[in-house]
């Protein structure tokens, strides 16, 4: 961009003022906006080459110090000494975990510093806001001197929730050229000098830097500078430089902030901060230190853009219409996965130097659940064990959520989670026969297209489908058999050709048990093998489910919701201890009567618990049915399914009409 456009943003390159020199040759250097030699700034930004180059104004270069980035992997070290700060944590999986008890910035930021900067930092960039944007720059600058970000903001310095954040943006409006954005957590009026909070002082000794970069006030400056001539290393000490931006905390000071990081880092190249803050923005960081850029805030969209700048529609702009994925597509290489949920946009931008210096990748992931983590972000983590590096807070079974993404088994469509990401559209029936439904009418390579045809128009609402198989395992019988149950069995040979076809093809595969006078757990646990894959779900149907005294076709069967939270016990122990995606627990129903206590069927978070509503016959009476059914029931935390007949169902309802329904259905079978 030409320095002309930053003048008409209002964002004006600095000149170097030399006020605080010492005996020891220790000096403060105030960056301020305005004065006439800009040009000067910008030379000698571009001469301090932040990322190991020769030290300004020499002929001869000067031995750089030695400070590697390393990930410490301590299993039991306190970062911080706040009752706030966050405690590391190693994880089963072989990951750490930041966890952060409350939002405080300083704490996380003190935490970063001692897990990977281990040893020393040449340069240090300390914060005095928490304002989302000025954290960002601050962010920016760290990782381009390849060094630590300390947070000095007055107060708790709390991060504020993504709901907080939008709601300051709104208030705030747009950002003009003038610099304005959207202010996390700083008051908008002038604050006092913070003091320096013994923790920074200590993190701030331990680096020991050669230079502090300071966005805050002279006084902080001032105190770092004391502190570095204090060095025991005098020949250190006579080159020591505190750079200080000042800010009050005002949201008018983020122009020329940013126009000021422009300047020492010398890039004339500018990547556009999003107009409202919130999870677009540790993205934008991520890009400008991938394409080597500055950030400034966005110009107003209400106004005419200066030559050279770039419009953002916030409605189009990929960073912020899908930032997880925007993230994702960032990442590269291998190294520590560092997980920060998608609601906490100020925690990630926090991370960023760390992420920087000591490699990996930066992702979003699902506040409440890894596995449900956007599906971008799930195709970086997916494979072996990574150093998991989870920063915030996280879901409490976080440790096993990470072993299901190490196992790598991901449902057909892509995930470890079924629902709401995808609709299943399943052909029903028994492998031997076309007179149970559909699935029996040709073989299982025929089968996949079939499914595939009956599935067209079920993604309308925009919910991704994918096809199943819903196979018929045990099937009611007339006669007791050698057991007495009146149920007889299909042998696992007979369901692997289906079971392996569904898995070459995407497909989902689903059991149906019909227990006749024998339980669900029994029949269930028999088929163990097969629900070890991670496509293969299970149905049980009480309509088959028989009472000792009572016969098929002579009476309905029923279950009750003791025995279909055996199943959901088991089945759940099977998915936790095989590190499994979610899998599908369906229970048919078309009349209360089916299943006495249904209130009590639990939910857990390794299955996806459906009822699902199978009647047959008159259009009107089905909804009337599926009404009944579902009412008073849409906060137990399951899903719903619906089956369509050919022959039984007049008419047979068209996906158009099945998506009418409401709960909308997520499982929807053909018989």
């Amino acid at each position: 961009m030409p320095k002309a456009s930053y003048i008409v943003l209002g964002i004006v390159l600095v000149a170097l003022l030399f006020v605080g020199a010492t005996n020891q040759g220790g000096l403060i250097r105030e960056i301020l906006p305005g004065s006439e030699d800009a040009a000067e700034g910008e030379g000698q930004g571009a001469e301090e080459e932040g990322e190991g180059g020769e030290e300004a104004g020499t002929d001869e270069p000067v031995p750089e110090r030695q400070c590697p980035a390393r990930v410490r992997m301590d299993t039991s070290r306190v970062a911080g000494s706040l009752p706030t700060a966050p405690v590391l944590e190693t994880l089963p999986t072989g990951g750490q975990h930041y966890l952060l008890e409350g939002p405080d910035a300083r704490a996380l930021s003190i935490a970063f510093t001692r897990d990977v900067f281990a040893d020393c930092a040449k340069h240090v960039v300390v914060a005095e806001s928490s304002d989302l944007w000025v954290l960002a720059i601050a962010s920016r600058l760290a990782a381009f001197y390849g060094g630590p970000l300390l947070v000095n903001a007055p107060g708790e310095a709390e991060l504020p929730s993504e709901a907080a954040s939008e709601t300051t943006a709104q208030e705030g409006g747009e950002a003009g050229q003038s610099g304005g954005g959207a202010s996390l957590g700083a008051t908008t009026s002038a604050l006092p000098p913070p003091q320096i909070h013994p923790d920074v002082v200590a993190e701030f000794q331990r680096l020991d830097p050669d230079t502090a970069i300071v966005i805050g006030s002279r006084e902080t400056a001032n105190e770092l500078l004391a502190l570095m001539l204090a060095s025991d290393e005098s020949d250190k000490a006579s080159d020591s430089e505190v750079v200080l931006f000042p800010s009050n905390g005002n949201r008018s000071d983020v122009a020329s902030v940013a126009g000021y990081a422009a300047s020492l880092m010398a890039i004339e190249d500018p990547l556009y901060l999003p107009r409202r803050s919130g999870p677009a923005t540790p993205v934008r960081v991520m890009e400008a230190i991938s394409a080597g850029r500055s950030l400034f805030p966005a110009p107003s969209l209400t106004t005419t853009a200066a030559e050279g700048s770039v419009r953002i529609d916030a409605a189009t702009d990929p960073a912020v219409a899908d930032p997880a994925k925007a993230l994702a597509n960032l990442a590269e290489g291998e190294g520590p996965q560092w997980l920060v949920a998608a609601d906490q946009p100020a925690v990630a931008v926090l991370a960023i130097p760390a992420v920087t210096a000591a490699g990996g990748n930066l992702l979003y992931v699902d506040p409440d659940d890894l596995r449900a983590s956007p599906l971008p972000t799930i195709n970086v983590l997916t494979g072996p064990p990574h150093p998991w590096r989870l920063i915030g807070q996280m879901p409490q079974d976080a440790d096993w959520q990470l072993a299901v993404l190490a196992n790598g088994q991901q449902l057909p469509g892509g995930g470890y989670v079924l629902f709401p990401s995808r609709r299943i559209v399943a052909v029903y029936g028994h492998t031997n026969t076309d007179a149970l439904g559909v699935l029996g009418e040709q073989g299982p390579a025929e089968g996949v297209a079939r499914a595939s045809s009956i599935a067209r128009g079920y993604d309308a609402d925009g919910i991704p489908v994918i096809t199943a198989f819903e196979i018929i395992a045990t099937l009611a019988s007339s006669a007791p058999g050698s057991d007495g149950n009146y149920s007889l069995r299909t042998a696992i040979a007979d369901l692997r050709p289906w079971i392996e076809t569904a898995e070459q093809s995407g497909m989902y595969v689903i059991l149906d048990l019909q227990p006749g006078r024998g339980d669900f757990l029994t029949q269930a646990q028999e088929y163990e093998e097969l629900l070890l894959e991670p496509h293969v779900g299970l149905a049980l149907d009480p309509e088959w489910r028989l009472k000792p005294d009572q016969f098929h076709l002579e009476q309905i069967g029923s279950v009750d919701a003791a025995e279909v939270n055996q199943v959901v016990d088991w089945l759940a122990q099977l998915v936790r201890e095989n590190n499994l995606p979610q899998k599908l627990l369906m229970v048919h129903q078309f009349s209360h009567e089916m299943i006495t206590n249904r209130s009590e069927i639990r939910t857990t978070p390794e299955l996806a618990v459906m009822i699902h509503m199978d009647g047959q016959g008159r259009s009107d009476l089905k909804f009337n049915t599926y009404d009944e059914i579902t009412r008073g029931a849409l906060d137990n935390g399951w899903w719903w399914g619906w089956k369509n007949f050919y022959d039984e169902d007049f008419p047979t309802l068209t996906a158009e009409e099945t998506l009418t329904v409401r709960p909308v259905p997520y499982v929807v079978s053909y018989q």
